[in-house]
């Protein structure tokens, strides 16, 4: 049974070349759809990534870290102040 003929059939002897290219067009359509499956849960990990990061950087405990390296990066700036201020007090000390 033949439904197209003139070397152009679509079931039958000599249809091969249409099911062939029927296959293929199913199996692109269905890589696409995976493909973008797999892109949106993509993004959708991504930003539930830096929604757990911004959680976290905005915890009680960070801040309480980030104060303390605030505090500990001040004194350590006046410590060197001082350093400089005393040692310039002895160099105009010896001229």
């Amino acid at each position: 049974m033949t439904v197209i003929n003139r070397d152009g059939a679509l079931i039958g002897p000599g249809s091969e070349w249409f099911w062939a290219m029927a296959q293929f067009v199913v199996v692109t359509i269905t890589l696409l759809a995976i493909y973008r499956q797999v892109r949106a849960e993509g993004s959708a990990n991504a930003l539930q990534q830096v929604d757990s990061f911004k959680a976290h950087w905005e915890s009680d405990q960070m801040r309480r870290i980030r104060l303390q390296i605030a505090l500990h990066l001040v004194r350590e700036r006046d410590s060197r102040r001082s350093i400089r201020f005393s040692h310039r007090s002895f160099s105009s000390l010896r001229t």
